[in-house]
């Protein structure tokens, strides 16, 4: 039968989640399980929530509460029925999914033997149906999601309406919005063959952990058969304390290669009424191969060679991982990014603990080099460490060169005009240089090829960087960079016109101010000179507003009414007006 799950799984939590009101789940994969499991022992609530355990994380952080997840496949003419126990839930979501261009359909049949089709739920406000088609998937989607659910055997039939000979597999959830949740908690996805798989599980219901319930976890191996174990609440399997609802054990059959797709299944009663849960996950196990270089395992045929002359580049690889590496691929460039100039790869395959040559030829440009090498380990999806992929060596070519210089350090303000001169770059007698300017030495060159040495920008907030200048004549090209530095200009403020008011009348005043950086944010205070300080209020777009506010003078006099605006980088201006408060004849 073919495996659905891993392709299918991202998609069938976003649409349950969406339907159950809950998030999106990091889990994936599961193996079948038992139709009919059997019935526990009572299992009491235990005082509160287990300690997490801190070399474990959360596997489904965003807990989606199952009752079942099944795989399955169906052939022409054929009808599948499946019960499941609902239970301590508010809502249950019946979830279909199959793939490519076939057609399969789904009904219930209630606790109560009441059935549940499209036509019933086009009527009962308790029953949302869908049926949609993910594109992006390929995937056909069938969806019951019933309100306020009977509790008790819920029993779906999967009917074959068009599908090959071959069969369709499919996949069914039954998902739950419920407060009784079981939480999966793992070391890591990725495990080295016969390393242990700690599992632990977390299962909780209003806070509080279950006690005395019976848990398996169904692992299926990479060669499809299935191991079961028994997850303990006893305190001696890696459980934190006895009796605290958190479940766990080692799964130690990890020698063969692959996926292993794991299926916790959670069976107890809480006062009185039965459920089951599930939780899953998939495990990776494999050796890993880790590439490194560094800049002493890089050597050229000629350590002085002449401007033209061709050279071979040798790069010597190391891998210090445990697994061989049959395809990697070793990139060679002229410079460090973001400037790096292709100059090719080459493939080569590396023994575990191994070491291997690859080598490419280069026509050497005047000028001094970076020549640097990237690492990918093609045929390996994971490397323990990718940090010691990439290493570079200088090399200086003899012949005319071109010097550029980009000038400065340039210090100026936001909003201004800033101005980059390479007029002292040098280059060849009766060569034409040629510029190019990147304002912020990010690999984007902001201008095209010209015979003009300036390059000019404005930036509309702070910012500290450099920027960079190609000059070239023919092939020979040089680079240079300088420091910018953008400083906050702060606002200028006009407090507005001088006023004349009797005491006791309301003093409106109304001002402005602009700032070159366009993207600041301001805030205003005014000072009414006769010991009250309050907030203006503050209207502003890209850089320009108006500050308002009003006041009543208790004495008659003249006040000296200080504006002050103050940026979101801390700079300031402030300006001043006068109010003149008389007397009433």
């Amino acid at each position: 039968m073919k495996n659905m799950r891993l392709e299918l799984f991202i998609a069938i939590v976003l649409i349950v989640s969406l339907l159950l009101g809950g998030c999106a789940s990091e889990q994936s994969e599961s193996s079948d399980i038992s139709p009919s499991p059997p019935t526990p022992e009572p299992s009491p609530q235990a005082a509160s929530i287990p300690t997490v355990t801190p070399e474990l994380r959360l596997y489904n952080e965003y807990d989606l509460p199952y009752a079942a997840i099944i795989d399955g496949e169906i052939y022409p003419d054929e009808e599948k029925s499946q019960t499941f126990l609902v239970t301590d839930a508010s809502a249950v979501g019946f979830v279909l999914r199959w793939l490519f261009d076939y057609e399969l359909s789904m009904t219930l049949i209630s606790p109560s033997g009441s059935l549940i089709d499209p036509l019933v739920a086009s009527t009962d406000p308790d029953v949302m149906y869908s049926l949609d088609f993910l594109q992006d998937y390929a995937t056909h989607t069938e969806t019951y999601e019933i309100n306020n659910p009977e509790h008790g055997n819920w029993t779906v039939h999967i009917r074959a309406v068009k599908v090959p000979k071959s069969g369709e597999p499919y996949s069914l959830e039954v998902a739950l919005k419920t407060n009784l949740t079981l939480s999966l908690w793992l070391k890591g996805m990725e495990y080295k063959p016969g390393e242990g798989m700690p599992i632990a599980v977390d299962l909780i219901r209003d806070g509080k952990g279950i006690i005395s319930a019976s848990v398996t976890a169904d692992i299926k191996t990479p060669s499809k058969i299935i191991d079961t174990i028994v997850l303990y609440d006893d305190g001696l399997h890696g459980d934190n304390e006895s009796n605290d609802g958190r479940y766990a054990n080692e799964y130690t059959n990890t020698n063969s290669w692959g996926n292993y797709f794991i299926t916790v299944t959670a069976l107890g009663t809480v006062n009185g009424v039965e459920f089951q849960r599930q939780a899953l996950a998939w495990m990776v196990v494999e050796l890993t191969p880790d590439l490194s270089i560094n800049a002493s395992d890089i050597s050229f045929s000629d350590n002085n060679p002449d401007d033209g002359e061709t050279i071979t580049i040798t790069a010597t690889v190391h891998n210090l991982g445990e697994a061989d590496t049959n395809r990697t691929s070793v990139y060679f460039s002229d410079g460090k990014p973001p400037y790096d100039a292709h100059i090719g790869k080459d493939t080569i395959a590396i023994p575990a603990h191994g070491t291997a040559q690859a080598e490419i030829t280069w026509e050497a440009i005047a000028g001094d080099h970076d020549i640097c090498i990237n690492l990918i380990a093609s045929d390996a999806a994971e490397e323990d460490d990718y940090s010691n992929n990439y290493a570079c060596k200088s090399i200086h070519v003899n012949g005319p060169v071109v010097v550029a210089d980009a000038g400065g350090p340039y210090i100026s303000y936001e909003g201004a005009v800033i101005v980059f001169d390479a007029g002292n770059s040098t280059g060849l007698a009766g060569c034409t240089l040629q510029y190019h300017w990147d304002y912020e030495s990010d690999g984007c060159w902001e201008t095209g090829w010209s015979s003009y040495p300036i390059g000019a920008n404005v930036w509309d907030d702070e910012w500290t960087g450099n920027v960079t200048v190609e000059v070239r004549c023919g092939k020979l090209i040089s680079r240079d960079s300088a420091q910018v530095i953008v400083e906050n200009a702060p606002p200028v403020v006009e407090a507005g016109v001088n006023q004349t008011v009797h005491k006791g009348d309301t003093v409106n005043l109304s001002g402005s101010f602009w700032d070159l950086g366009e993207k600041d944010t301001h805030s205003a205070t005014i000072d009414w000179g006769d010991g009250t300080v309050e907030a203006g209020t503050v209207a502003e777009t890209e850089g320009r507003g108006s500050i308002t506010g009003s006041h009543i003078y208790k004495a008659s006099g003249v006040f000296t009414v200080t504006v002050t605006v103050t940026d979101d980088d801390g700079g300031w201006g402030a300006d001043t007006m006068q109010v003149t408060v008389t007397s009433p004849a």
